[in-house]
């Protein structure tokens, strides 16, 4: 007879293969959408509020860039829209952006000076 501690490892490794399982599976359905965010004279901006939207389930994420202007953003695969935004400059946009599973895309960004357009909220640090 199989004892109740044998049962008990067998389950444990049971459960933690199917856990691996499961999240190496969803690790392959998500890409990387990454940039900088620089001004007209290419300075870097750290603090700027970006949205990413996906055009098709309107889930949204947001991210600030860091203090070398970098941001980053690791999603599920899909359609989106790309928003950055930051007071005293106008609001840029990315559309269009078709994101395969473990695909990285790149957009940098240059925001321009003038009024803050739109209607997301930004995000202060």
């Amino acid at each position: 007879m199989i004892s109740k501690l044998a049962l008990a490892i067998v389950f444990s490794v049971m459960l933690i293969s199917g856990s691996a399982a499961a999240q190496s599976r969803t690790d392959t359905k998500k890409g990387t959408i990454s940039g900088v965010v620089s001004d007209t004279s290419k300075n870097l901006i750290p603090g700027v509020s970006l949205r990413l939207t996906n055009t098709e389930s309107q889930v949204r994420f947001s991210a600030l860039t860091n203090d070398s202007g970098n941001y980053s953003f690791e999603v599920p695969a899909g359609k989106y829209l790309l928003e950055a935004a930051l007071k005293g400059f106008q609001t840029s946009t990315v559309s269009n952006i078709n994101l395969d599973e473990n695909e990285t895309q790149r957009y940098n960004i240059t925001l321009h000076i003038g009024s803050f357009s739109g209607n997301f909220i930004l995000i202060d640090k």
